[in-house]
């Protein structure tokens, strides 16, 4: 619910402003780090310790982070292509990871690692250093579009943003499927 309510705004924001690389840098650290921190976690706390109210300690308040966090957006017409690459290159470099993390688990020792705990706490680490350094070719190479449209407040883009959700939910009923 709170992804469906900011990304309009978000995606306003970051077209009023041309700062889309920016925020996807934002969103892809915050995500990478709440993907890391999982290996902070305590066993048996995936809801959190008793009377926490700290950043998000547990496991599930790290993965609503980071769920928070890939909520990143791409124009209209690109939606297929950077789809498609994303999940294409997204399957293989974590399937790549993922092999070498079950591996890790499986035979820690090889890595170093004191037992599977440690091995699975690193591949934590791993994914979130993963993510982010495979992140940093879109920041660093992809060109930033100058916004057609004039620069508004924080304000005014948070009102657009709004507008975009209620003209698309006005929209939704003509796509059955």
């Amino acid at each position: 619910m709170i992804i469906a309510l900011l990304a309009p705004v978000l995606g306003a924001i970051a077209d009023r402003s041309s700062s889309r690389v920016r925020l996807l840098l934002m969103c892809t650290s915050l995500g990478a780090a709440a993907t890391a921190g999982l290996a902070l976690v305590a066993q048996g706390h995936w809801m959190g310790p008793p009377r926490s109210t700290s950043l998000p300690r547990s496991a599930s308040g790290r993965h609503r982070l980071q769920r928070f966090a890939v909520a990143a957006r791409a124009e209209p017409d690109e939606y297929d292509v950077v789809s498609g690459f994303g999940y294409a290159l997204g399957y293989l470099g974590g399937g790549l990871l993922f092999a070498v993390n079950v591996f890790m688990t499986l035979k820690p020792a090889l890595f170093g690692l004191a037992d599977a705990g440690q091995a699975v706490r690193m591949s934590f680490v791993m994914t979130g250093i993963w993510w982010f350094v495979f992140a940093l070719p879109c920041v660093f190479f992809v060109k930033e579009k100058a916004s057609a449209r004039t620069a508004v407040s924080a304000r005014e883009a948070v009102r657009l943003g709004f507008g975009e959700l209620r003209h698309t939910l006005g929209e939704i009923r003509r796509y059955k499927p």
